[in-house]
This record gives C-alpha cells, structure tokens and sequence, in this order.
C-alpha cells in the first residue's frame, strides 16, 4: 500500500472516530435526563389525588446548579403486600403508619440507622403526632408523619330535634337517630361495601366499645392471625378470629340492622352511593374520613357538623363506653420511610417537613398538617389538626395496623358480612 493510500486510511479512521463520538454526544445530550440517576419514591395505599399533590411539592426541589432534581414515582398495588414489592432501588416509600410503614422500615435491615431521618425533623410536632412516630433502637426516625386524616361521625343538621343533646355512649347516639329517623332505608350511613370502610367502622366500634389496649391486644392478634396463615386458609382464620374476637362489634352491627338504622343488605353501599346520599335523602348519621368529607358538596357537606362541633363537646369525636376514654381518635396518619441514604430522598423529606410546605400540603389535600404552629385552610382541618392534639394519641385504623393488602381486607369485609347477616335472619 502505498504511503497516500495509507495516509487516507488514517485519515478515514480519525474522522469516522470524530464522527462517532460527536454522535455518541449528541445522543447522550438528547438522553441525559433518561439517563441521569434517579431517585425512587414509591407511595403505597394513598390516594391518586394525594399522592399527586405530594409529588408535585417534591418535584419543586432543584440542585445546586439550579436545575430540577430527577425524582421518580410510582404507585405500588395495593392488592399485594408492600413487603412483596419492596425493590432495592427505591429511595423511599410514603405509606400510612402501621403495618407497611413497619415492614418498610424493617426492609432498611443493617443500614436502619444510617437510613432514618434526625429526630430534630420532628421538632414543633404535636405531642399526640410524636407519640406515634416510629423510631430506631438509636432514636432516630424510621417512619415520619406528614399529615394527618380523622374518622368523623357528622350529624345530619336537620334532625336536631332529638331530645338527645350529647353521644356519651352509642345507645345515645341509636336513641338520637330512632328520634329523628326519616323515611330512609339507612339512617346510619357508612360506605359499607368498601373493605377498608367496613374494616375501619369495625376498628372504631372496638376502640370506642373495649378501649384502646384491647384495641391494640386484638388489632394485633389480627395481624399475626393473617401473616401466619396460608392465603387458601385465610377465610377460614378470620372467620374463627371474628367470631371469637370480634363478637361485641358484630352484635352492634346485628342490633342496628334489626332496628333497621343500616341495610339488611349488610354490604350496600360504596362511597359514590353515600355522596348521592347524603344528598338526596338526608340520613341522621355519616362515618367517613376527613379525605371523604372533601369530596362531598359544598351546599350538602354545610347540612352536617361533627360530633364536637353539633354538641359542644371538644373531646368527644365519637361515643364511647363506660369507663372508655372519649379521647381516642382513629387518625390514617401519612408518613415518609427512608429505604436509602440517598441525598435527595433526604431533602425531599426536609422539604415535606418545612413549615410553609405542611401549610401548602394542607390547603391542597384538605388534610391537616403534623406541625403545631402550621396555619389551616379551614375549620374542618384546623378541627382534625385540634383533635389530634387533643386526642391520647392518635390511633392507627384498623385497615392500616392489622393488614398487609387490600386482598386481605376483602377477605376480612365478606367474614364481617357473612357473620352479622347470618345472626339477623
């Protein structure tokens, strides 16, 4: 070969590398937020609406050099376990406290210490707030509250000619709704179809009847009643558990049927029937979380007041038995577990916990914020952020404490179901 053909070569072989790279470049330049690393923030049984809202806030954080940090969500099934879907890429899951917020923190293992955020986060949390929040054997925080959502039983305006002028316990509030019962198929109205629903009113007849330590004894046995049993098996165990545990509860469920103050039809109504409802026929009682109550019209949600607000009562959000506390509050209580030592994962919970970022949190979910000194948008939420406070300690519904997946709850509603329509009949 002579010396120019060789020289060409050469010269052939530099411009395809120049051309090459300058591709590689470009390619790269086009791509480089599809490629940049990423922080993986998974929520787990929050609503769509919520968990969005969340989002966007962590979505305001930049980096040093200005730009927008690269935040990655995602919404895990809430049909399966969280643990089941623990990845360790994930940065961070927001959860509710209880069960997944346990076993996410319990998937951190050897590195829990490093991973979970200073107690200093917390500061200005209210006393009942920091009650619950979950801590490593270092005193650090594992799992911490970012909001705050309340059970609430509203009293239908209207109907305030009862002779019953307080709820002290539940045969006063059954003797308030047979007094001013309307021509309505269920005067006591609760979305009896949804599982978590169902789950959650059963937790609240168990607190507010047999108080919060046997609350927390049976709540418990739940849960090591179904992470030890086979799913094949599982109807079968929670039968057994209900009609052992669980029997007060269905016998509340069972008498208000016979009075006719909920449906024969144990399981009728789901959440859109009880907005229509409330509506159009003007039912005495509702139970339903704050997060419900927002979705519930102006011009109707105006015709009901909650029990502290309808008798005067601070401390009383729903009746409770001799010898119970009234300060027992059942509060789904959202919370941020850190799974990594990630930089940003730990900024973003700095950020959620900033006084201005819980106030922003809390006009925009309706929700209350975790910190004391944090403004409300309205007297609803500054009444759940109150009750909070006020309250022993806010106390994890039963859906959130006791179980693993919506599956599970299903399985739990229709046992609840079978038991109080096979003692009506």
């Amino acid at each position: 070969m002579s010396k120019k053909s060789k020289l060409t070569s050469k010269l052939f072989i530099i411009v395809s590398i120049v051309f090459v790279l300058f591709v590689t470049g470009v390619v790269l330049l086009a791509n480089r937020e599809k490629i940049r690393p990423k922080t993986d923030i998974v929520f787990y049984g929050i609503p769509d609406n919520q968990a969005a809202i969340i989002s966007a806030e962590i979505q305001k954080l930049t980096d040093r050099k200005g730009k927008p940090v690269n935040y990655r969500f995602t919404s895990l099934d809430t049909s399966k376990s969280l643990q089941s879907q623990l990845r360790k890429k994930y940065d961070a899951v927001i959860t509710y406290i209880g069960k997944s917020s346990e076993d996410a923190a319990a998937f951190t293992g050897s590195k829990a210490e490093k991973v979970a955020a200073d107690i200093k986060l917390a500061k200005g949390m209210t006393l009942a707030t920091s009650a619950v929040l979950q801590k490593t054997p270092e005193g650090k925080v594992s799992a911490m509250p970012l909001l705050t959502d309340v059970y609430e039983a509203l009293i239908n305006i209207p109907q305030k000619g009862s002779s019953t002028s307080d709820f002290t316990d539940w045969t006063a509030l059954e003797n308030f709704v047979m007094e001013s019962k309307a021509e309505f198929l269920s005067p006591i109205l609760f979305a009896s179809s949804d599982p978590k629903t169902l789950t959650d009113i059963t937790g609240i007849l168990l607190l507010t009847i047999e108080g919060k330590e046997n609350y927390y004894k049976k709540a418990l046995a739940l849960r090591e009643t179904i992470s030890n049993t086979p799913q094949e098996d599982l109807e079968k165990s929670l039968s057994y558990f209900a009609g052992e545990n669980l029997t007060e509860e269905i016998k509340k469920y069972v008498s208000w049927t016979k009075k006719d103050l909920i449906p024969r039809k144990f399981l009728s109504y789901d959440k859109e029937s009880v907005l229509y409802l409330m509506e159009k026929a003007s039912p005495s009682i509702v139970f339903l979380t704050l997060s419900d109550h927002r979705t519930v019209k102006q011009n109707v949600i105006e015709q009901y007041k909650s029990i502290p607000e309808y008798t005067g009562e601070s401390h009383s959000y729903f009746p409770a038995e001799q010898g119970v506390s009234s300060l027992n509050l059942i509060s789904p209580t959202i919370c941020f577990v850190p799974l990594s030592t990630s930089k940003n994962a730990q900024d973003a919970l700095d950020h959620l916990m900033m006084p201005s970022v819980q106030e922003s949190l809390a006009r925009r979910t309706g929700l209350a914020p975790v910190l004391a000194a944090c403004s409300t948008p309205d007297i609803q939420s500054s009444d759940a952020q109150y009750w909070v406070a006020a309250s022993e300690a806010p106390v994890a519904p039963l859906s959130s404490y006791s179980f693993s997946s919506s599956h599970e709850m299903e399985i739990f509603s229709n046992v609840i179901k079978e038991q109080v329509e096979s003692l009506v009949k």
